[in-house]
């Protein structure tokens, strides 16, 4: 799993997040952001955080997890599961 958390030396909000797996999970979740742009093109998990919008689109199967209280907009073609909190 290609784990994003704590990446920053020093914790700041980033105006995006942009993550696309075809195969394999990415945890960005611990990455506070305003906006993010999620995509499974394939097989896997992602964990994001975004404060205001997240565009989410599975074409394939895996689940994704938004938090950080955005407004999601989902695309599923495929299968798996979206949260957004």
């Amino acid at each position: 799993m290609k784990n994003l958390n704590g990446c920053a030396a020093d914790p700041k909000e980033y105006s995006s997040v942009d993550a696309t797996v075809k195969a394999g999970d990415i945890n960005a979740g611990g990455l506070a952001s305003r906006t993010a742009d999620v995509s499974i093109a394939g097989s896997g998990n992602i964990a994001a955080s975004a404060s205001e919008a997240a565009d989410v689109s599975i074409m394939g199967s895996g689940d994704v997890e938004v938090t950080g209280g955005a407004k999601c907009t989902v695309s599923k073609h495929g299968s798996g599961n979206v949260r957004c909190s």
